[in-house]
C-alpha cells in the first residue's frame, strides 16, 4: 500500500471530523447546503467543530450519503461522496469514503469507553457489539446501493480506526487499497 500523501491526510482528517458531527435531520435525511454547514460548525457539540470557512469548503466538495446515528452499542458511521474534483486534497468527483466515529468519552463514557474499550477491546481485542452493528449497516448500504465493494475508502480514528481495520479483515476486497485509518 502506498503511504498517504499530505493531501490524503488532509482529506481524511476533514472527513473524519465531519463524521464526528450529527448530520441527519429529524426526518432522518442527511443535511445539505446551509443545514450541513451549520451542523459541521456545531460538530459533536464538543471539540470536533468546523470553522465557517472549513464548513463551507467541505460543503462545496462533499455530500453526506448516509449516516448511522449511535446504536445501542455506540456504533456510528457516515458515508460521504465527493461532488467535484478538489485540487487541494486530490479528492475526485464520485469518490466515496466510509468513516467511523471515535469513542465519545464525554457523553458516553459508560457505553463507548467502559463497555466497548474496557470490557471488549481490552479483554478480547475486538469491539464485538460495534462490529456487529457496523456489519449490519455495511450490508444495508451495499443492499441499498449506497456502497459498492471495491469503490470506496475507509477512515476511522481511535475506536473508528479499529472498526475501519476490521472492515478490511472482514471484507478484504471491500475498500480501496488507499484506505487511511488510525487503529485503536
Amino acid at each position: 500500500m502506498t503511504p498517504p500523501t499530505i493531501a490524503d491526510l488532509l482529506k481524511y482528517a476533514d472527513l473524519q471530523m465531519a463524521a464526528e458531527a450529527f448530520l441527519l435531520g429529524d426526518s432522518g435525511k442527511p443535511y445539505a447546503g446551509t443545514l450541513l454547514i451549520e451542523a459541521l460548525k456545531r460538530g459533536n457539540d464538543h471539540a470536533s467543530r468546523f470553522t465557517e470557512a472549513q464548513a463551507k469548503r467541505f460543503d462545496e466538495f462533499w455530500e453526506v450519503v448516509a449516516q448511522q446515528p449511535n446504536t445501542h452499542t455506540g456504533f456510528s458511521g457516515t458515508v460521504f461522496k465527493c461532488k467535484k474534483d478538489d485540487p487541494l486534497t486530490g479528492a475526485k468527483a464520485d469518490d466515496v469514503v466510509m468513516c467511523f466515529r471515535s469513542t465519545e468519552f464525554v457523553d458516553d463514557a459508560a457505553r463507548d469507553n467502559e463497555s466497548t474499550n474496557v470490557l471488549e477491546i481490552k479483554e478480547t481485542g475486538f469491539a464485538w457489539g460495534q462490529l456487529r452493528d457496523m456489519e449490519a449497516w455495511y450490508q444495508k448500504l451495499i443492499q441499498d446501493g449506497k456502497l459498492v465493494e471495491g469503490q470506496f475508502s475507509l477512515t476511522g480514528y481511535s475506536l473508528g480506526g479499529h472498526l475501519a481495520s476490521a472492515v478490511n479483515e472482514m471484507h478484504p476486497t471491500a475498500a480501496n487499497a488507499g484506505s487511511f485509518r488510525h487503529a485503536a
